[in-house]
């Protein structure tokens, strides 16, 4: 989480956290356990890949990947169970994701297997301060979560969620398959 001054917020540790960074790749068979909070934090970042991650992460609120107020990320062939949304999709929270007015947008997600999440296997979501645009969800599969693609924000975080494409997924177990909250 960051601030409007760009400093971290001192909670919960993420296992991994690209911040502020240029053409980075995460992948090649990484396994990550066991996260304290978000598992893989992609935030205010161009030009991410991230690749043949495996997550498992089963305790409260572990999103699997994050990627938040960053642009021209790819997130494609990851294995994911997390305790909260598989993949997530913010851009900054409240008044902090305003003043810095990052928008998250043109993402590619594909490929991935959403093993199990406990909410969304992928959300949009819901710190979206900073809007979010051009979000691709192609070839997924999504084999259990409560609910498969969830759109989701609270009164006061406004900005805009616009362009969200979801194309050839799979969502096995699931309550629903596709909500706007």
């Amino acid at each position: 989480w960051w601030d409007a001054r760009h400093t971290h917020h001192a909670g919960r540790p993420h296992l991994i956290e690209v911040y502020e960074s240029r053409h980075v790749e995460i992948g090649g068979g990484l396994t990550l356990r066991d996260s304290a909070f978000w598992t893989a934090h992609c935030v205010l970042s161009y030009g991410v890949l991230l690749e043949n991650i495996h997550v498992d992460s089963r305790g409260r609120n572990t999103d699997g990947i994050v990627i938040d107020s960053s642009t021209d990320v790819v997130a494609r062939r990851n294995s994911i169970v997390s305790g909260d949304d598989g993949i997530s999709i913010k851009s900054g929270r409240d008044e902090a994701g305003r003043s810095v007015g990052r928008p998250t947008e043109d993402l590619v997600l594909m490929d991935n297997v959403i093993v199990k999440a406990s909410a969304g296997g992928v959300a949009v979501g819901s710190e979206v301060s900073g809007g979010i645009r051009h979000v691709y969800v192609l070839n997924t599969t999504i084999q259990k979560a409560t609910i498969a693609c969830y759109v989701k924000s609270m009164p006061g975080r406004g900005a805009y969620v616009q362009d969200i494409y979801v194309r050839d997924v799979v969502a096995e177990q699931v309550k629903e398959c596709i909500t706007v909250n």
